[in-house]
């Protein structure tokens, strides 16, 4: 029996053609009365989960395999095409390898993940930042300034590659990367994040599914009225499964405070439509405390394999 099912009035006699039965057609409205806190908490997270959820190739850490040139990872000595110049920072000191995705790790899922196919079917994309920012390469003012920092892609990758030409005194770890490993691409599914812009609006969008009713208050604001917080098991519930830490490509950013692209213009933000990649912290990747970091890129630049304007952003508690 559906939740809603225990609410219809039942009867006897079959409702005539020719008259009205207001009883049988309006849909009842849930009180909390009529709702235990658990069904409240599962209803919130499945609707706000189905209304947001999107494919996305997990970034799995994989401790027992060793990692190597060519393999999606985090840290370590990058691929490196010798017939390319060494990136460098505008004052000439080389960047070192944050992260690095084969694109032949993802082809088992790829047309079930990656529907729009924005992602290549080969190649090696490379974020690399400054080791000596204190801002781990990211401006400030202008999250788009790849002056410390820089996505490259090899659209071809040299097999035969056993040691690339990279600077001898690059660091192993530095900034947020605190060691080399490998990561094992997956499929899942990402939820927006609580602290992204539409989130508010998915939120009352499902509080009126729920309750028929309307409602002004955040999120935050709700569930603390119903006794929902952070020290309260159903409040726990609430923000562990719509708390995307994880790393991945594509799906939904996730932020520790705000979406960088409320800050620029309506035409900027609408370009960085796509997520590029999303690297959460963990005990080889930490951004500050404990934060999170996002690189967005527009749909059909991706498609295109132009990497040259990326919105690079990271933030934390």
């Amino acid at each position: 029996m559906g939740l809603f099912d225990i609410f219809k009035k039942k009867t006897d006699k079959p409702v005539s053609a020719n008259k009205t039965a207001p009883e049988t057609l309006a849909k009842p409205k849930i009180t909390e009365n009529q709702i235990s806190k658990k069904e409240l908490v599962e209803k919130l997270i499945k609707l706000v989960q189905e209304k947001t959820q999107k494919p996305c190739f997990n970034l799995e850490i994989n401790e027992e395999e060793t990692p190597d040139l060519f393999s999606t990872k985090i840290g370590g000595k990058p691929y490196w095409d010798d017939s390319l110049p060494y990136p460098k920072d505008k004052e000439g000191n080389p960047l070192a390898l944050v992260f690095q995705v084969n694109f032949t790790d993802l082809q088992t899922n790829k047309n079930q993940i990656d529907i729009e196919n924005l992602l290549p079917t080969e190649g090696i994309l490379q974020f690399f930042i400054s080791p000596e920012d204190d801002y781990y390469g990211m401006d400030s003012d202008n999250y788009q300034n790849q002056d410390k920092f820089r996505i490259i892609f090899h659209k071809t990758v040299n097999e035969s590659l056993t040691e690339p030409k990279i600077p001898e005194n690059l660091p192993e770890g530095f900034g947020p990367v605190q060691g080399e490993i490998k990561l094992s691409v997956k499929p899942s599914t990402s939820y927006l994040s609580l602290d992204s812009e539409q989130f508010q609006e998915i939120f009352q969008e499902s509080v009126k599914e729920i309750f028929d009713e309307e409602t002004e208050e955040d999120y935050r604001s709700y569930l603390d009225d119903k006794n929902f917080d952070n020290g309260n098991k159903y409040g726990r519930q609430f923000f562990k499964a719509l708390s995307n830490q994880e790393c991945y490509l594509l799906g939904n950013p996730a932020f520790t405070q705000d979406d960088p692209r409320n800050s620029l213009s309506s035409e900027e933000a609408q370009f960085f439509d796509t997520l590029l990649f999303k690297l959460d912290s963990s005990d080889y990747l930490m951004w500050g405390d404990t934060g999170i970091c996002n690189l967005f890129i527009n749909k059909e630049a991706l498609k295109a394999l132009d990497f040259s304007k990326v919105l690079y952003y990271w933030d934390c508690c």
